[in-house]
């Protein structure tokens, strides 16, 4: 065995133990002395397992609505209205199976992506009929003019939700102040 692969092996295996230091450093102590937190955070974990996705968007909501520093109703509904519309948009323009139609964590299924295996954060992404035409025409096995003709289109349609999603996006601008702007492009909701 040769010195610099010794070298490596070493590094590598002080690099990885000063992580798991790091690591186990910041989990919380299960002593018995903070059992109770222990406790109080598994209940916390089991509530929002068992939350619906209107639930969940209602929290979500009402956090976003605490760091914008909205007191008035009338322009958190305002708000409200237009980050939903971006939201709405953005999951549209997320279409397709990831993997391959892969349900996350599942073996691969070979659908490109059908309405079954996409789930996003909150929910199933909207069907996409383009991305469905597209997956049927690759499963079919469709001749080069048509998967083309397929790929063209859904890539107009993409194009076309991209316009909409920018519009979207001033229009949630255009009423926020500079520090709600700031918040929105930290949680990705404007660029």
């Amino acid at each position: 065995m040769n010195l610099p692969y010794r070298l490596h092996r070493w590094f590598v295996v002080f690099i990885a133990g000063g992580y798991l230091a790091c690591w186990t450093h910041a989990q919380p102590n299960s002593s018995p002395a903070t059992g109770a937190s222990a406790e109080s955070s598994e209940s916390r974990r089991e509530r929002r397992a068992n939350m619906t996705p209107d639930e969940v968007r209602n929290r979500m909501a009402a956090a976003l609505r605490e760091q914008f520093k909205v007191e008035n109703d009338e322009e958190w509904a305002l708000i409200s209205e237009r980050i939903t519309k971006v939201q709405e948009l953005r999951r549209a323009n997320f279409t397709g199976g990831g993997l391959m139609g892969r349900a996350q964590g599942g073996p691969p299924s070979g659908d490109f992506g059908s309405a079954r295996t996409r789930m996003g954060v909150m929910g199933p992404t909207p069907p996409n009929p383009e991305a469905e035409a597209l997956a049927a025409a690759i499963r079919n096995q469709a001749t080069q003019a048509d998967l083309k003709a397929r790929l063209d289109r859904l890539r107009e349609v993409r194009k076309q939700n991209d316009a909409k999603l920018t519009a979207a996006q001033e229009e949630l601008r255009a009423i926020l102040d500079l520090r709600q702007e700031a918040i929105a492009v930290l949680m990705g909701l404007l660029p």
